[in-house]
This record gives C-alpha cells, sequence and structure tokens, in this order.
C-alpha cells in the first residue's frame, strides 16, 4: 500500500494588524490520489483549480500517482451534464466545483 509522502514542505507568515500568524505547511498526494495541504493540525484536499492558482507541479512530489490523480481529479457524470462557464471553462454541472480536464489525459 502506498504510503502519503511529504515532498513540498515550506513555511507561511500572515500578518493581520498587529498579530502575526506563522508555521509550515506540506503538501502531498493521499491514498485516494487526492492532492492534500497540510498546516498545524489540519489538512484539506486541494481543488484542481486551486493547485493551478497556486502553481503547484503536482509532478514534483514524491511517489506521486499519475493514475490516482487522474481518477481523483476526472468527473464521473455523464458526458451531457457538463456546462461551460464564463471563464470558458468546461465543468459538471452535477459537481458544480469540479474543474474538468478539457484535453486528453494521455
Amino acid at each position: 500500500m502506498k504510503r502519503n509522502s511529504l515532498e513540498i514542505d515550506g513555511h507561511y507568515k500572515h500578518i493581520q494588524g498587529d498579530t502575526t500568524h506563522k508555521g509550515y505547511f506540506s503538501i502531498y498526494q493521499a491514498k485516494h490520489g487526492g492532492i492534500m495541504l497540510a498546516m498545524n493540525n489540519g489538512a484539506i484536499e486541494l481543488k484542481e483549480k486551486q493547485m493551478q492558482e497556486l502553481g503547484i507541479d503536482v509532478y514534483s512530489i514524491n511517489e506521486f500517482d499519475y493514475e490516482l490523480y487522474k481518477d481523483r481529479y476526472t468527473c464521473k457524470h455523464p458526458i451531457n451534464s457538463r456546462v461551460t462557464t464564463d471563464a470558458g471553462h468546461t465543468m459538471c454541472a452535477d459537481c458544480k466545483d469540479v474543474e474538468m480536464y478539457d484535453g486528453d489525459w494521455d
């Protein structure tokens, strides 16, 4: 069984008024294929659009599994449920927040 592996590690600093928040973060691929952002005591799964906006290169994650990633981030709803957003992206009307890849995976 594939273990979670941390590859992208860093630290953050956020100043809010007179208060400074700082800590460490890690980005890794979970066993289910999702890309996770871990900060402090919690972790969230990133959406494909968030990874693009943050400039995360998933291929640089240690032990990255492309097949798990593809399976996790590809919509399973019928093709006729896809709509085009105002920004020109294709997405699933059923998932609503899942960005669809417009090209061929291979």
